[in-house]
């Protein structure tokens, strides 16, 4: 299995050695970059690096998603500032003045060339893709804000040749949108949701009947198709969305913030082998997932919940402690089990499984929720710094391969694991029996964190993150 790595606004040469990573930077006048890594589901068979990819411009660049197809063809989406360029294979031109910010979708082929890259955004608000996700034909469905900082303005967004995409009233801060292009980089359709105020995209998924399920927050009155949901004030509360293949929204159910504070703006969706749907992420305060309501411990606490097929909530449950724990995914294996990630800090309890205690400032974990939801299983790792775990991917013997961030020493099972300074990137290995089978670091003097993580046609793991000078 090769280890591939793609890179934005800087260029990195990578390879991975039996027990650890070497990497050669060559720095440009650039300040943030993503690259992209496959690794081995065996640690015994890991493999140098085959090729890598560089993309970027002279402002920050950040990737937010990547998505794979049964040819081997790699899809990544993020946002960027003025221009971004893709090797000599082409670059995009952001649609406003100086600092504006644009999305991109971008192709490569297997053998670590670049196909094509699409941009969109307004030439007056901040524009951006929060998710990435393949229908069955293996075409591309994103969502993202579109028209965000503009109230008081016009503002619309066109993509292609599509009819331009406009604010429900000038009034909106801006609006979340969904859209599908086809494997060309084509534009086929957008759809968009939103209220008056400001809106958070967080996460996209496809069932296997091409429905297409959104994750967003908002405040005060959501319509979505001929769903109303109110917020729980002037605190984010969540929503999750359901648009059918013939693009009509089915249902949303809304998560309300009771009080002050409510839903943090990050998570993810995921599905079950039977497209069950499940959200993942962290919230403060009072929350109501109706007829269910949820408190936190103290600051963050981690939230795991279902959502039926008919748009209500099956069950949600919480973990946590007195500070801050957060919960940024969730993946499902082939039984059904549903695996919670994110990082915590001090003492953070899963229901009556267990509880976990940091070795230091906040560390990684991974729980693991029955058919009912309840908490059954929780682990951790972690140094004296800051660990996290931003995503998963399930391969086809169950194991579990994570990415993420580190910024301390400490041991993975049997690695031991340190930074080359900042914040470095972590890829681990957690086999099916729940045991760390292995762990590598990888990283510069900046901050460097993993972003994505998803399979190719072979197998091999093929990841996205951010790189920072």
């Amino acid at each position: 299995m090769q280890l591939r790595s793609v890179i934005l606004n800087l260029f990195i040469a990578a390879m991975l050695t039996s027990t650890a990573w070497a990497m050669a930077i060559e720095f440009s006048s650039f300040e943030k970059d993503l690259f992209e890594v496959t690794q081995s589901r065996d640690a015994s068979a890991r493999s140098p690096l085959s090729w890598s990819l560089s993309a970027g411009g002279f402002e920050d660049d950040v990737v937010t998603g990547i998505a794979t197809s049964s040819d081997g063809s790699i899809y990544v989406a993020g946002n960027f500032i003025e221009n971004i360029m893709f090797g000599d294979e082409g670059g995009l031109q952001a649609t406003g003045l100086q600092y504006d910010e644009d999305f991109f979708i971008a192709k490569a082929f297997p053998n670590g060339t670049w196909d094509w890259m699409v941009g969109g955004g307004t030439d007056i608000g901040g524009d951006s893709v929060a998710g990435i996700a393949l229908d069955s034909n293996e075409d591309i469905i994103i969502t993202g804000l579109y028209c965000s900082g503009t109230a008081g303005e016009a503002c619309s967004m066109s993509l292609g040749s599509l009819t331009a995409l406009s604010k429900g009233q000038d009034e909106d801060e801006g609006n979340v949108f969904v859209a599908k292009l086809s494997s060309g980089g084509a534009w086929q359709w957008v759809e968009s949701v939103g209220t008056v105020n400001d809106e958070i995209a967080i996460d996209v998924v496809v069932d296997s009947n091409d429905s297409v399920f959104v994750s967003l927050l908002f405040r005060g009155m959501l319509n979505v198709g001929s769903s109303t949901i109110p917020s729980g004030g002037d605190s984010y509360s969540l929503a999750v969305a359901k648009l059918s293949s013939s693009l009509t929204w089915e249902w949303a159910v809304g998560g309300f913030a009771a009080g002050d504070v409510g839903f943090e703006p990050f998570g993810g969706l995921c599905l079950g082998p039977m497209d069950e749907v499940y959200f993942a992420g962290s919230f403060l305060g009072d929350i109501m997932l109706n007829p269910m309501s949820l408190t936190s411990a103290g600051g963050s606490d981690v939230i795991i919940s279902h959502i039926t097929d008919n748009g209500s909530w099956g069950w949600g449950y919480s973990a946590g402690g007195v500070n801050d724990d957060w919960g940024t995914g969730c993946i499902v294996d082939s039984n059904g089990t549903v695996f919670t990630t994110g990082a915590f800090q001090d003492t953070a309890s899963f229901g009556n499984a267990s509880y976990v205690v940091s070795n230091g400032w906040f560390d990684l974990f991974v729980a693991t929720s029955a058919a009912d939801g309840n908490w059954s299983n929780v682990i951790s790792a972690g140094g004296s710094g800051y660990e996290s775990i931003d995503s998963m991917v399930v391969t086809a013997n169950d194991d579990i391969l994570l990415l993420g961030q580190l910024s301390s020493s400490f041991s993975l099972g049997s690695e031991n694991l340190s930074t080359s300074g900042g914040d470095d990137i972590l890829l681990a290995m957690l086999d099916n029996s729940g045991n760390w089978n292995w762990g590598i670091a990888a990283g510069g003097s900046g901050n460097d964190k993993g972003i994505g993580i998803a399979l190719d046609s072979t197998g091999s793991a093929v990841s996205v993150v951010n790189y920072q000078l």
